[in-house]
């Protein structure tokens, strides 16, 4: 985990807790050095400017599963910054036939990466019809790497080519094995439409773990502002729905 000793994998249900992630007083906080490795090899990887100097910040929000009531992040200094990615186009044959006039590879800037700590994980019952959620802190505190991409992309087959090369790049660096479906590399998808001088407000959705979701959710997004452009006003944070694909 980013600032304690406790291990990353849990065989049970909060089997993986020490009391610097779960906000026990007296527990001081240790900088692993090993996530910090693996988050300077993703840096290069992309191309970042290195600085000299980075900083740990608080970033101050109320959820059940956090159980400090802040996360650990780098908002101001972050591991690195000003990269690039550049990867092939993902796609089917079907696809590649259909498009025309494709661009021999797709280029998006990497503005940012930086070190923060994971939530605990929510799970929801439901016992004899009526709905309850319990906490696992066992994820709580485990080291994540993000990495902020600039709005360079234009379509979700654009956006589907940079995970997959992402995941590459994670896989090859050594930073993770990249298992989206593990949650070992989740996804949250930023989208909005431009059109007639118009821009409709930014939707974030978040915790994708494939790379189709990441196609899927950007499509149904597009469609849904598109529908409703000028009517939308207020930025949202949705969650995707993987059975219903909304």
């Amino acid at each position: 985990k980013l600032f304690s000793p406790a291990p990353s994998k849990a065989k049970t249900v909060n089997g993986s807790l020490h009391g610097c992630d779960v906000a026990v007083p007296g527990f001081l906080p240790q900088l692993s050095t090993e996530a910090v490795q693996k988050a300077v090899l993703l840096s290069a990887a992309l191309d970042c400017t290195i600085p000299t100097l980075s900083v740990f910040e608080r970033k101050h929000y109320v959820y059940a599963d956090l159980p400090l009531s802040y996360q650990i992040t780098q908002q101001q200094h972050p591991l690195g910054h000003s990269g690039m990615i550049e990867c092939e186009w993902k796609l089917s044959h079907k696809q590649r036939k259909n498009l025309k006039d494709l661009s021999p590879s797709i280029r998006c800037r990497a503005d940012r990466i930086q070190l923060e700590q994971d939530t605990a994980k929510t799970v929801t019952h439901v016992v004899d019809g009526k709905t309850f959620s319990r906490v696992d802190f066992s994820r709580a505190g485990c080291a994540l790497v993000e990495v902020v991409m600039a709005p360079d992309l234009s379509s979700s087959l654009q956006a589907a080519s940079v995970v997959h090369g992402l995941r590459q790049l994670v896989r090859t660096t050594g930073a993770s094995q990249g298992k989206m479906e593990l949650g070992q590399m989740r996804v949250d998808a930023n989208v909005n439409i431009v059109g007639d001088g118009s821009k409709s407000p930014r939707v974030e959705v978040k915790n994708l773990n494939s790379i189709q979701q990441v196609k899927d959710a950007i499509d149904y997004e597009a469609a849904r502002a598109a529908a409703a452009m000028g009517e939308l006003s207020v930025e949202e944070t949705r969650t995707w729905n993987v059975a219903e694909k909304c």
